[in-house]
C-alpha cells in the first residue's frame, strides 16, 4: 500500500512475522517495484552485521527498504550513510530536538553512547539489474542485554516508542535524504553531516577488523571521500578502513 505523506514513489508490505526483512526482500525482489519498506512485526532469524543475530524482540521496528539500481556501483556502499543520518534525524525529531544521537561507524546509532539502532546494507543482481536492501533495526520498547556493545531503546530514554510512529518519521527523513544523497552527487554534503553526529572522532579508538585476531588501535581523524575510515596509528601514516568493529 502507499506510505502517505512520504512520497507517491514509496510503497509498504507489512507482515507478522517473517525469517528477517532483508532476506524477504531479496526473495520477492522480482515481483516487487522499487522503493518498496517490508515491515514485520517478529523476525525469527534476524541478523546484524558481519553474520551476528539481531534479537528480534516485540514492539520494536524490523525494516528494510528495497531499492532497484540506486546508484552506479562504487557509490552504493554510501546508503549505510544515507540510512545513518536519516535515522539521526528520526530520533532528533522523535525527542523534540531534546536527544542528539550519535553516529558509529559505520552502521550503528547510539543514545548516550548505547546502541539503539542498526543498520544491514545487502544486495545483489538479477538479469543485469542491480538492487540494494537497505535493513534497519530499531530498539523501540526494549533492547538485548548481551550485546557487544551496551544498547537502549527509546522507551528507556523517555521517546515515544509506537513502532508505527518511529517507522513513518524514520521513512520520512530517509525519503529526504535519499533525495539528497542523489545517487552519490551528493554524497559530500551528507558525509560533512554524518560527521557532525559522529561517535569517537578525533578520539583513540580499537577497531577490530574481519579476519583479524588483532584490533588495530590509533585515532580516528576522518571519513574520507569514500566513507572509509581514517585511522591515525601513530607513526604519520593514516589507514583507511571500509570495515570493522570500533
Amino acid at each position: 500500500m502507499p506510505l502517505d505523506g512520504v512520497g507517491a514513489e514509496y510503497s509498504v508490505i507489512k507482515f507478522d512475522e517473517v525469517t528477517s526483512t532483508n532476506e524477504l526482500a531479496k526473495k520477492l525482489h522480482p515481483s516487487l517495484n522499487n522503493k518498496v519498506w517490508i515491515v514485520a512485526d517478529r523476525q525469527t532469524s534476524g541478523r546484524g552485521s558481519r553474520g551476528r543475530s539481531w534479537t528480534s524482540q516485540g514492539g520494536n521496528l524490523f525494516a528494510s527498504l528495497l531499492l532497484h539500481e540506486p546508484a552506479e556501483a562504487e557509490h552504493l556502499h554510501e546508503l549505510t550513510f544515507v540510512a545513518s543520518v536519516a535515522l539521526n534525524d528520526a530520533v532528533h525529531e522523535l525527542s523534540s530536538g531534546r536527544v542528539k544521537p550519535q553516529l558509529k561507524w559505520p552502521n550503528d546509532v547510539l543514545i548516550g553512547g548505547k546502541k539503539c539502532a542498526g543498520i544491514l546494507l545487502e544486495g545483489g543482481e538479477i538479469k543485469s539489474e542491480r538492487y540494494v536492501v537497505v535493513g534497519i533495526g530499531v530498539n523501540c520498547l526494549s533492547f538485548p542485554s548481551d550485546t557487544l556493545h551496551p544498547a537502549t531503546c527509546l522507551a528507556n530514554e523517555g521517546m515515544p516508542q509506537e513502532k508505527e510512529i518511529v517507522f513513518r518519521t524514520l521513512a520520512n527523513h530517509f525519503a529526504q535524504n535519499l533525495a539528497d544523497w542523489d545517487r552519490g552527487n551528493g554524497f559530500d554534503q551528507l558525509r560533512e553531516k554524518w560527521v557532525s553526529h559522529a561517535y569517537g572522532m578525533g578520539r583513540r579508538v580499537s577497531v577490530k577488523m574481519p579476519g583479524k585476531d588483532e584490533p588495530l588501535n590509533g585515532t580516528f581523524v576522518a571519513i574520507d571521500e569514500r566513507g572509509y575510515m581514517m585511522l591515525d596509528d601513530g607513526s604519520g601514516h593514516h589507514k583507511k578502513i571500509s570495515a570493522g568493529d570500533i
